[in-house]
């Protein structure tokens, strides 16, 4: 059975996100998880039961990257391709996974404000 959305939580999710159609909205156990695209980057976001955010992670590729973080991966690992990329929004702060890939191996950077770090790394079989 499927639970209806109040309309205070989809007006306020509206307004954080505003001019997002085609929304596809699940109910869990502590709140609601809502999944949209907008323009290129594929956006899954976490509200309470009271329609506050709890967190978001945003799917996008190389182009999508901000400069500085891309600049930032780049000046380390130049001779990696950057495949994908996950933005987490929590608590104000923003971290970033990158996958890198080259002709042997994966690795997943992890950056925030301070530290780049590689969070982990695979062997292509």
């Amino acid at each position: 059975m499927e639970e209806k959305i109040a309309d205070n939580v989809q007006k306020k999710f509206s307004k954080n996100f505003p001019g997002i159609t085609g929304e596809v909205w699940a109910t869990l156990r502590n709140g609601y998880e809502v999944v949209f695209k907008n323009g290129k980057v594929q956006n899954r976001v976490f509200l309470t039961r009271k329609g506050n955010i709890k967190y978001q992670i945003s799917y996008y590729t190389e182009a999508e990257l901000p400069a500085d973080v891309r600049k930032r991966v780049k000046s380390e690992f130049f001779d990696y391709n950057i495949f994908c990329v996950q933005e987490i929004n929590y608590n104000q702060a923003k971290i970033y996974l990158v996958t890198l890939e080259d002709k042997t191996t994966w690795k997943v950077l992890r950056l925030d404000d301070n530290e780049m770090e590689v969070y982990k790394e695979f062997v292509k079989g």
